[in-house]
């Protein structure tokens, strides 16, 4: 095992201007590898290939850990990238008719005003992850190699998934219109607010950026005017008119 730790330590040499990101990610792998040191099995028992095994992947993770705040940077925000395309194919399953519950019933189904929601709701799903993809895409095109403005889009990246959660668990049937209604507004809001922090960054400059950024910003507000459209008719929201 020590042999195991001062190769770990000599597997790469430590940035000393760690972000956020990069801190959190180093001591999550090192708090891993700490944890099978020095284990303790019953008498009898020698698991020592399952032993060493384990120390050896801990230690392959340290070596692997990211050495540029970019780089950490993709690899998390890939990693919410993931979470909401489950999120958004979980509810395609719905729609196409092909989901089961916890209980292995057949999930109930929407009924047809329901859909009049769904669509521009799941347009907005739809619209978080090309944020998140586009984003991800433009670091690795633009971004420095170190920067602690990774850690200010990550941040606000992590915003998201949980907001799409939120909403998507309110469109299951049956759906309930007013959490819907709710998680919209909140994931609207959420996603304006992003594209807002987002624009003043360094890699979001460029004029790829700046019209993909316009894009999705104009793809939030068709979507929520169509959901605010449904509302309207449901007598659940009011036309409001700009002075």
């Amino acid at each position: 095992e020590s042999i195991m730790a001062s190769q770990s330590v000599k597997g790469g040499k430590v940035p000393k201007n760690l972000s956020k990101i990069q801190k959190k990610n180093s001591k999550e792998s090192c708090l891993g590898f700490v944890k099978t040191l020095g284990k303790k099995f019953p008498a009898n028992s020698h698991p020592i290939l399952q032993s060493f095994g384990l120390v050896m992947s801990k230690c392959e993770a340290i070596k692997k850990l990211s050495k540029s705040n970019k780089m950490a940077c993709i690899v998390l925000i890939k990693d919410q990238y993931d979470i909401l395309k489950d999120a958004l194919s979980e509810l395609e399953k719905v729609k196409n008719g092909d989901f089961i519950d916890d209980f292995g019933d057949i999930a109930e189904q929407w009924t047809e005003n329901d859909h009049q929601v769904i669509n521009p709701s799941i347009g907005l799903i739809k619209t978080s992850i090309v944020l998140v993809k586009k984003c991800s895409d433009t670091i690795k095109k633009s971004g420095l190699e170190n920067s602690s403005e990774y850690d200010t889009a990550l941040e606000n990246i992590n915003k998201l998934s949980p907001l799409v959660d939120d909403l998507a668990l309110s469109l299951y049937p049956p759906l309930d219109w007013s959490e819907c209604k709710q998680s919209n507004q909140i994931l609207k809001a959420s996603l304006e607010e992003v594209l807002l922090c987002l624009s003043t960054l360094h890699f979001m400059q460029s004029e790829d950026a700046i019209k993909w950024r316009e894009f999705v910003g104009k793809s939030v507000i068709h979507n929520f005017s169509e959901i605010q459209r449904v509302f309207i008719t449901q007598g659940m929201a009011e036309i409001q008119v700009s002075e």
